[in-house]
């Protein structure tokens, strides 16, 4: 690895660049990674665009939580998505109002695809972000708890009028 800036201009030492300073190295460790003295690096930077650009902090990525939130709320909302397709032309040639030739060929196009909202995407988005107003069974445990008491109660007059 040399000093020359002509390498870190190459599309290996512009990745390079962008690697150490994706892993949150500053300035003056990557000058030292490099080779270079930091004002060597600094003066580089001012003088060669694609080197500054390529050491200018990455816009932060969103995380698998939020990239699938997203998607998640896309489907259950519905999307347009364009999706490319191959289209069979036929074209005719005619002189004097005769058919002479005719000509089969495939080209490329884009459709626009509306994908409908997903019901159970809406469910599960629901049932999640709102529970207390999409559950299922509203109060179904404290049904269920007042029916196991009444059952225990029952038992218990049961079991005492059997004693007496």
């Amino acid at each position: 690895m040399g000093n020359k800036y002509e390498f870190w201009l190459s599309p290996e030492g512009l990745d390079r660049l962008r690697q150490w300073s994706g892993q949150g190295l500053n300035d003056a460790q990557i000058a030292r990674e490099a080779g270079v003295r930091p004002d060597t690096l600094r003066a580089w930077k001012k003088k060669f665009p694609r080197l500054a650009q390529a050491l200018a902090p990455a816009a932060p990525q969103p995380g698998p939580d939020e990239r699938i939130e997203t998607a998640l709320l896309q489907k259950a909302t519905g999307y347009t998505v364009d999706v490319s397709k191959c289209y069979k032309l036929r074209r005719v040639e005619y002189v004097d109002g005769k058919k002479v030739c005719e000509f089969e060929e495939l080209a490329q196009g884009v459709d626009q695809v509306h994908v409908p909202a997903d019901l159970s995407a809406q469910i599960f988005w629901l049932k999640n972000r709102m529970p207390d107003k999409w559950q299922e069974k509203p109060d179904a445990g404290k049904l269920s708890l007042l029916r196991l008491d009444e059952a225990l109660g029952e038992l218990k007059n049961g079991i005492e009028q059997e004693t007496e």
